[in-house]
């Protein structure tokens, strides 16, 4: 095998274990979405025990999770949870 063929080799290989390096952190970030997807799924569910729906819409899911988050907002700054300063982050304007 000559030097150009054994430096292609390389380089194939390093691409080749990138690839699978980052295949491999994509499926990680998959899995932990998934599994949080189905928890605030589960959530919502046990909030809503009306609903019959299979799978909440994410945009729903989302909002209410961000309605919780700010109705408990202030509860929350008054413990020392969170700082006042971070209440303008959960401010944002219903559509």
């Amino acid at each position: 095998m000559g030097v150009i063929e054994k430096a292609k080799i390389d380089r194939l290989t390093r691409e080749r274990d990138e690839a699978i390096a980052e295949r491999d952190e994509l499926q990680r970030l998959f899995d932990l979405q998934w599994t949080r997807s189905r928890e605030a799924d589960a959530m919502w569910k046990s909030a809503h025990p009306e609903s019959n729906v299979a799978m909440v819409d994410l945009g729903e899911l989302l909002k209410w999770m961000m309605e919780l988050i700010r109705a408990a907002t202030p509860v929350m700054i008054r413990k020392g949870i969170v700082a006042a300063e971070w209440q303008h982050l959960l401010a944002w304007k219903d559509e």
